[in-house]
């Protein structure tokens, strides 16, 4: 009911709502990346007044439509002073996620309501100091699809790729390392599938994305970034990825929404060809729909819902790449700290934000053992799931 009030809301105020219960953002690598709620009226935007000297900054799509941003710093958690919000045209199509490379450059999929429409992808420089966004080159920039739903990048920010899940195609860019444009790298590929939750090993090598019971694998061209259809799909059903920054392995999931099976998978993906092997299986106390690793690829967070899809508490392991072991942490779950639906890493792997129902939360995670906490207060906002952190 709380999920289905959200949905009407956001339509209520204008909004592109993405209430199917998925959540979207972004995670390890370059990129990194959302809920509901009023910050007075019901459409009005958040309340705050977050310093702009943050250690992390938030991204998300807030209510117009509009890119709104939070700071996070030591002592306080609260939309930006002195940030404007990029604001679109209410029948503006917005893609599934929001990416942050090399904490430099936010890229945003959408469908924008001209004519001739078809996808395209907003770039913005980020200013660190102030938050600020400023359209890159000739922004937004054309993905010769109809629509453009999921945006990743390699972990080494040098290409942008992004999926049309209705066409099964996935679009190919290079991405300028001094200013952040786009060029397409020839026509898009067809994938026989539709191109989902997107994710590129560690190497920047494969790129994979699960569906319909199994994993679809592609080779990356290091110099344009082209993929190649390689002998897939393999017949692993997962729902959601993690990519080991190594480049050994994928971590996976089978829940999407409530889950019965508890268990996270652990699988290898063999040097120079990108094969996926045999999934080895690690038991968690919930069955997780979604999954975030850090960076270093040292420590593993599994998220949860129970069959009224309310949050269950974090669990927390430590994952070995030299073996491919996880391990559960001391005290996970961790029944005293904030439930949230899911949770992405800033770009060092100290602060993780969570999301779910009406908030954000900020949770630090410890460099040495990769415990959780949390202390600052959540963040209050009306926001859609699609969010980006930075630091």
């Amino acid at each position: 009911m709380l999920l289905l009030a959200a949905c009407l809301i956001l339509a209520s105020c204008g909004q592109s709502s993405n209430c199917n219960g998925l959540t979207f953002g972004g995670g390890g690598g370059s990129g990194s990346g959302g809920t509901f709620n009023t910050g007075g009226s019901v459409c009005g935007p958040g309340s705050g007044n977050g310093s702009s000297s943050a250690s992390n900054i938030l991204y998300y799509l807030g209510n117009g439509p509009l890119i709104d941003a939070a700071s996070v710093t030591s002592s306080t958690f609260a939309n930006m002073t002195g940030y404007t919000p990029i604001s679109f045209p209410n029948s503006t199509g917005f893609g599934e996620n929001f990416w942050i490379v090399n904490k430099k450059f936010l890229y945003i999929p959408v469908t924008p309501p001209t004519t001739p429409s078809g996808g395209a992808v907003w770039a913005y420089a980020i200013t660190r100091s102030s938050g600020a966004l400023s359209v890159i080159g000739a922004s937004p920039f054309p993905t010769s699809q109809h629509i453009a739903d999921i945006a990743v990048s390699d972990p080494q920010g040098r290409f942008l790729f992004v999926s049309d899940k209705g066409d099964g195609t996935i679009a190919s860019f290079t991405i300028d390392p001094n200013t952040g444009a786009l060029t397409l790298s020839g026509s898009p590929v067809s994938t026989g599938s539709s191109p989902t939750n997107m994710i590129v090993d560690g190497t920047g090598s494969y790129l994979y994305f699960p569906y319909g019971g199994a994993i679809y694998g592609f080779t990356i061209d290091q110099n344009t970034g082209a993929l190649t259809p390689m002998f897939s799909p393999f017949g692993i059903p997962m729902k959601q990825l993690q990519a080991d920054p190594s480049g050994a392995y994928l971590l996976g999931t089978t829940g999407n929404g409530f889950s019965s099976d508890n268990n996270v998978y652990v699988i290898p993906i063999a040097p120079g060809t990108g094969s996926l092997g045999v999934p080895t299986a690690f038991a968690t106390t919930a069955g997780p729909q979604f999954l975030a690793l850090s960076p270093n690829g040292k420590y593993l967070f599994t998220f949860a819902v129970d069959n009224t899809l309310q949050p269950l508490p974090l669990e927390g392991f430590t994952f070995d790449a030299t073996t491919g072991t996880l391990t559960t942490m001391t005290n996970s779950p961790f029944t005293s700290l904030p439930k949230v639906d899911t949770a992405t890493f800033d770009q060092a792997g100290t602060t993780m934000i969570g999301a779910t129902g009406p908030s954000f939360t900020v949770y630090a995670v410890d460099a040495n053992t990769g415990a959780p906490s949390s202390t600052l207060p959540s963040l209050s906002v009306l926001h859609d799931e699609r969010y980006a952190v930075t630091n």
